[in-house]
């Protein structure tokens, strides 16, 4: 399972904290690290992980950089209508 469906599990579970530990990993592997599932470079996996990063953030208080990551749901359709 990819780690941000791993994450994605755990955020529906309740379970913020271990999810969050995920956002940690992922941002510190970087845009050109993280892979699809079928191990090929994808930066729509990137661009996930900063929508899901954004409720983190937004959660623990900084809201500006929370609300810049949040941004990146527009581009996949999960959040506010498209630019």
């Amino acid at each position: 399972m990819h780690l941000i469906d791993k994450q994605l599990n755990h955020m529906l579970s309740g379970e913020f904290d271990e999810a969050f530990k995920i956002s940690e990993e992922l941002e510190a592997m970087g845009s050109d690290k993280i892979l699809d599932p079928f191990g090929k470079p994808n930066p729509e996996m990137w661009t996930r992980h900063c929508f899901n990063r954004a409720w983190f953030l937004l959660q623990r208080g900084h809201y500006k950089e929370g609300s810049i990551l949040l941004e990146h749901g527009r581009s996949i359709s999960v959040y506010g209508g498209q630019h």
